[in-house]
């Protein structure tokens, strides 16, 4: 995967200065984009904690502690739309990484370390946006399904036929 990333990297790098900026400034505007419509939708969903806070939250029983409370407001399908905006601005975050790692690597010459330390940092930038990307992902999934599950459960009870009395006819 290094190698591959890397090999990209040095495909950028052969476009001219000029169009690699461009790229980079066009990745920097849709990064922004995705993190207004992000922030936008976080805040409609009444969500309990500020969102540092709730993307560094591990807890199970703390979520279903957020998800419950979204839920009383009517708001958790905007939570869940919510996370949706977070994938893509996790990719965006990879994005902008990768072009902005890759312009700060043409400075110095293609063999220097200049261009090195720009290709490793490019690959760690990679490697902890995905990282995050799993981690809270599995987190959210599992939180959701719990959740999504008593509420089924719940309902059930409700949308369950009544049973007819056995002396009635």
């Amino acid at each position: 995967m290094f190698k591959k990333i890397t090999s990209q990297m040095d495909k950028l790098a052969s476009k001219s200065i000029l169009r690699h900026t461009a790229l980079t400034a066009a990745v920097f505007i849709g990064f922004n984009l995705v993190k207004n419509q992000l922030d936008a939708s976080y805040a409609a969903s009444n969500h309990p904690v500020d969102y540092a806070t709730g993307q560094t939250t591990f807890s199970a029983e703390a979520i279903r502690g957020f998800y419950a409370h979204m839920q009383d407001l009517g708001t958790l399908d905007i939570y869940v739309k919510t996370q949706i905006i977070d994938f893509g601005f996790i990719a965006m975050m990879m994005l902008m990484g990768f072009f902005v790692g890759a312009l700060v690597s043409r400075v110095g010459p293609a063999e220097g370390y200049g261009r090195k330390i720009g290709k490793l940092a490019n690959w760690q930038g990679f490697r902890s946006s995905a990282a995050q990307s799993l981690i809270s992902s599995k987190t959210y999934f599992r939180s959701i399904c719990s959740q999504t599950r008593r509420i089924l459960q719940t309902l059930s009870r409700f949308l369950t036929p009544p049973r007819p009395c056995p002396n009635s006819r």
